[in-house]
């Protein structure tokens, strides 16, 4: 269906969102990080924004590190009555570069 990937990193003292261009103009993701400068560990809150299809079951949004630091979270869809806009909260990220990640699955479980 879909997938989402920006980049960001954390430093020791700040933390620099550097964003990747859009899903080659695929309108069925959005996602937004509300990190631009701060201070590592680091709170991290991404918003993805996803198109309400009928098909569409889960939403998984993975934070990887360089140096091997992993975490995700996924959210449950309901088709065409899902939310508009899902949030997500990673706690206490470590200093690093990360990929962040969206996925939106179907019912079949076709990305």
């Amino acid at each position: 269906m879909a997938d989402m990937t920006k980049r960001v990193a954390a430093g020791m003292t700040c933390f620099f969102l550097l964003c990747a261009p859009g899903m080659s103009g695929n309108p069925r993701l959005h996602m937004k990080i509300n990190a631009h400068v701060g201070f590592a560990p680091l709170d991290l809150f991404i918003y993805v924004g996803v198109e309400r299809r009928p098909e569409n079951r889960l939403l998984r949004v993975v934070a990887e590190s360089d140096d091997g630091f992993y975490r995700s979270s996924d959210v449950q869809l309901d088709g065409e009555r899902s939310a508009p806009v899902n949030t997500f909260k990673f706690r206490e990220l470590p200093p690093g570069f990360y990929s962040i990640a969206a996925t939106l699955m179907d019912v079949r479980g076709k990305t």
